[in-house]
Order: C-alpha cells, then sequence, then structure tokens
C-alpha cells in the first residue's frame, strides 16, 4: 500500500469513527428531547389540555443541535486516529509510529521497512470492521416515546377545559361586543347635545372613560371594569346637580302659584316642573315693549300694565328665595367648577331693576321710542344664561342616566343575564327619518274626493234581526228547531295518527271500533 493508500484508510477511519460518534450522540439527544416531549405532553394532559405539538420540532432541532456540536467536539485529529486505529486493529502503534516518522522526515531503511510491514497489514483490514455501537434500547425508547408523544398531541381538550375555552372565547367577543356598541352609543350621545349641554360636559374626558374599556376573557375584569365606567359616569351626574339652585326654583314656583295673574301662575307651574329655560322665556317675554305682536304702538297704560305682570313675578320669584336664605339652606359655592353667583342674589338684583324701571316709568307721562332697560337686560341676560345652564344640566343628567341604564344592559350581557345586547334608541331621533320608497303607479287624489264622505239612509239596508214595537207584535215568540244527523268520520284515525298515544292504546281503539262497526253491521242484516 502507498503512502496515499496508507493516509486514506486513515482518513475513512477517522470519518467512521466520527459517524459512530455522531450517531450515538444523535440517539441520545433525541432520546432525552423524547423524553422532555413525553414530560411536557403528560404536563397539559393532565391539566385536561390539549397539546401544543409545535414545541415537538423546537425540542428536536436542540437536540440534534447538541448532538452535532457533541459529535465536533469528541472529533479525532491524525494522531488520535492513528492511535485508535492501532489499538482497533492490533498494530502495535505501527500506524502511529509511521506517520510520526513521515512528520519528522525519517527515511532510512528501517524505518522503510516498518512502514512496509504496517501497510502490508493495511492491506488485509477493513474500515467498515470499526463498529458503530448504537445504543438500539435508547432507539427503540426514542420511536415509542415519540409514537406516543405525538398520540397525545392528537387528543382533544378534555370536556371541562374545552367549555372554559369556549367560555372565554364567548366572553372575549361580548367585551369586544360591549365596547363597540359603547361607543356607538357615546357617539349618539354627543350628537344628541346642544352648545349648552356640550358646555356643561367634558366631552374628551367621556371618549377616555369608553377607550379605557378592554377586551378580555376574564367575566369578573370585565364586569370591575363596566362598574369602574358606571362610577365615573355617576359621579359626573352628581357634579351636574344644581340643588340649591333647583330647591331655590322650587320656592319661588310655590309663591308663584299664590299669584293672581295667570301668567305668574304658568311660570310657576313650569318652575316646579323644571323646565327652566321655557320659563326664562316666558318671564322675559312678560318684559313690556313699545309695540303688541301686530305691530301697534302701545299707550303708556298699556306699557305699565306689562310691566306690573312682570313685576308681580319678579317680586314674588325673589320673595320665594328669601325664604331659603331664611331657612339657612346649604350653600353651594361652585357650580360645574367656575364661582357662580347665588341665584337668590340673582333674583333680587332682578326683581330690584324691575322695581327701579317701574318708579322710572312712573315718573313719566308718555315713553317715546324704545325703553332704555339697560340694567334690568343685564340682569335678565345673567338669569336666561343661569336657567339655560340649569336646563341643560338637568338634560345632560337625563341622557347620562341613560348611559347608565346601557351600562346596566351591559354588564348584565356580559354576567350572561341576556343572549344578545342592543343600547341605545334603536333608530334616528325624531324628524331625522326618511322613507323614499314610492309606489309605482301612483295617481293623485282630485281635491274633490279629500273631504267625501260616505253616508247611508238610517233603517233602509238589510238586517240579520229585526225588532218590533211591544204594541205591534203578537205577543207570541217561536223557534223552530231541525232535527239534524250529524257524522263524526274519522275520528279513530285522527287519533291513532296522534304521537302522543302509546301503541296499545291505538291497537284497542281499533279492536273498538271495528267491533262497533261489526255490531251495526250484523243489526242492518237482521
Amino acid at each position: 500500500m502507498s503512502d496515499s493508500n496508507a493516509h486514506q484508510f486513515l482518513k475513512d477511519f477517522r470519518r467512521r469513527w466520527t459517524l459512530a460518534t455522531g450517531l450515538r450522540a444523535a440517539l441520545w439527544c433525541l432520546g432525552g428531547a423524547i423524553a422532555a416531549m413525553l414530560a411536557y405532553a403528560l404536563y397539559w394532559r393532565v391539566q385536561g389540555h390539549q397539546v401544543p405539538w409545535s414545541f415537538y420540532p423546537v425540542l428536536a432541532f436542540w437536540a440534534l443541535v447538541i448532538a452535532g456540536m457533541w459529535t465536533l467536539a469528541r472529533s479525532l485529529s491524525r494522531r488520535e486516529a492513528a492511535e485508535k486505529a492501532d489499538a482497533h486493529f492490533g498494530l502495535k502503534d505501527g500506524l502511529a509510529s509511521t506517520m510520526q516518522f513521515e512528520e519528522e522526515g525519517r527515511d532510512g531503511e528501517i524505518y522503510q521497512l516498518q512502514r512496509r510491514a504496517v501497510e502490508d497489514r493495511l492491506q488485509d483490514e477493513k474500515v467498515s470492521t470499526v463498529p458503530l455501537a448504537a445504543p438500539w434500547k435508547v432507539a427503540c425508547f426514542s420511536v415509542g416515546g415519540l409514537a406516543l408523544a405525538i398520540w397525545m398531541a392528537t387528543l382533544p381538550n378534555s370536556d371541562a377545559v374545552q367549555n372554559r375555552l369556549n367560555a372565554e372565547q364567548a366572553m372575549l367577543e361580548r367585551t369586544a361586543t360591549v365596547k363597540e356598541q359603547l361607543e356607538e352609543a357615546v357617539e349618539e350621545l354627543l350628537e344628541d347635545l346642544d352648545e349648552d349641554e356640550k358646555a356643561a360636559l367634558d366631552v374628551e374626558q367621556l371618549k377616555s372613560w369608553v377607550k379605557e374599556l378592554e377586551e378580555t376573557k376574564d367575566q369578573k375584569e370585565a364586569l370591575r371594569q363596566l362598574a369602574r365606567f358606571e362610577q365615573k359616569i355617576a359621579k359626573a351626574m352628581q357634579g351636574l346637580e344644581a340643588r340649591k339652585d333647583e330647591e331655590t326654583l322650587k320656592l319661588a314656583a310655590a309663591e308663584l302659584d299664590k299669584s293672581d295673574l295667570a301668567a305668574a301662575r304658568q311660570l310657576g307651574k313650569k318652575l316646579d316642573l323644571k323646565e327652566f329655560k321655557a320659563a326664562a322665556m316666558d318671564l322675559k317675554n312678560m318684559k313690556p315693549s313699545d309695540k303688541d305682536p301686530q305691530g301697534r304702538k302701545l299707550t303708556n297704560e298699556e306699557r305699565k300694565k306689562m310691566l306690573e305682570k312682570l313685576r308681580e313675578a319678579t317680586k314674588r320669584m325673589a320673595n320665594g328665595a328669601k325664604g331659603r336664605k331664611n331657612n339657612k339652606m346649604p350653600q353651594a359655592g361652585k357650580e360645574g367648577g367656575k364661582e357662580m353667583q347665588d341665584l337668590a342674589d340673582l333674583l333680587d338684583e332682578l326683581d330690584e331693576a324691575a322695581e327701579e324701571w317701574d318708579e322710572e316709568m312712573g315718573e313719566l307721562e308718555e315713553i317715546e321710542g324704545e325703553f332704555e332697560e339697560g340694567e334690568f337686560d343685564e340682569a335678565m341676560g345673567k338669569f336666561m344664561g343661569r336657567m339655560k345652564n340649569l336646563d341643560a344640566r338637568k338634560k345632560l343628567r337625563g341622557k347620562l342616566g341613560k348611559m347608565r341604564q346601557n351600562l346596566g344592559k351591559s354588564q348584565g350581557f356580559v354576567a350572561g343575564g341576556s343572549s344578545s345586547l342592543q343600547l341605545g334608541t334603536g333608530g334616528l331621533r325624531p324628524g331625522k327619518g326618511t322613507d323614499q320608497r314610492r309606489r309605482e303607479g301612483e295617481t293623485e287624489m282630485p281635491e274633490q274626493m279629500a273631504a267625501e264622505r260616505l253616508k247611508g239612509q238610517k233603517g233602509s239596508g238589510p238586517s240579520q234581526s229585526t225588532v218590533e214595537d211591544a204594541e205591534s207584535g203578537t205577543g207570541i215568540s217561536g223557534r223552530r228547531s231541525a232535527v239534524q244527523e250529524r257524522t263524526f268520520a274519522r275520528q279513530m284515525e285522527s287519533f291513532v295518527a296522534r304521537d302522543d298515544v302509546p301503541e296499545e292504546m291505538k291497537q284497542g281503539v281499533r279492536e273498538y271500533f271495528e267491533r262497533i262497526h261489526e255490531v251495526e253491521t250484523g243489526a242492518g242484516e237482521e
């Protein structure tokens, strides 16, 4: 064997040895990975879950990586391979010595003789005799364990786990539905607000409360979120309350109800019903003007009478408000975060302006042109703004109350009390709906038919009954009756066709009717 053949033999031996090492490392690492797969699968199956099989390839991949790294770490150098070959083939360090002599450059006759002896010996040896020495027990365990792990991965979730997962998925969908519909309800609420109501409400904060709601699988967490949202709405409604002003106006309404003027009593009624904006407009309309609605110039006496009515209303309202001060009811220093004038003081100011106006008018014999009522208009403007604010707060509390009702429906929907959720009014607001459908071939109704009404003559038509006077009758009443034979056909068939009748009873009914028919037939023949 030449030098190249000796070197080739050593390369083949190293390759064979590396293959055996890699095979053993791969089997051991895969065996460990499959054992980990079984433990992983058992962990999920004990809890009743389906095994996430996607973890299996990850374990197998890292097992092969570790096996490859182990094989590289255990690979042999030329000297180590020569020593292993000498030990395996019984060369007594012949191949290792030959490789060493070549590396040292020794080429004497004795070295050549030794190299030829080794080459002659290697001609009878085969690298394939090197055993792979695979751990077959580990291999069998790996095959069986892999099959078991794959089988466990195919098992579905247990009934309890599947029901819980279905409930979590349903809860996730329900919370998504709740958030979507609450967002729509808030948008509808904001669209329905007028300028006064928008000024009394923090619109952006309300939107942020809805955005804070998160979709969740946990029912308790979903209910907690809705409860927090409802608490915020309740706190906002509490901030919109104006009990002090409402109590003041209630006392003013009671005082107005004692007035002899119908307009004052009507004003008090609206205040009692908390129609603040309408009441303020009525009071403003009581203000005297230089012309009536038809454009006729009013006389001084007519203007004085109008001012007397206005003075009666403002005076009684101010007197009623003084009753609240005398009772020392609790005062609210702020309304909506802003320091506001006490309503009782505002009514006093309005009454004083009306009184001063009345005194000035009494000193004049005739008033030309328009009135000079700047102080009264200023006080009236403050009162109108205050009443608009109260009216906006009242309406806004009602709308936020509907929002709380929607949150209550949402909580019932999340808790499973209802199978569907429908928030809002379910349609457009009054006056916003349209119907563009038209019937084909529609003809206009003649105008002369629009007010026509069909009439008949009393007592001239046919009737199913007649009425006789007592004096014109015969005094005898009779009733005709005729004997009719009624047949009850298909009684048995309809009874037998019923699903709620046992078969034994059906059979008995058949026999009963058959015997009856036999008796009737025999009697007829006789």
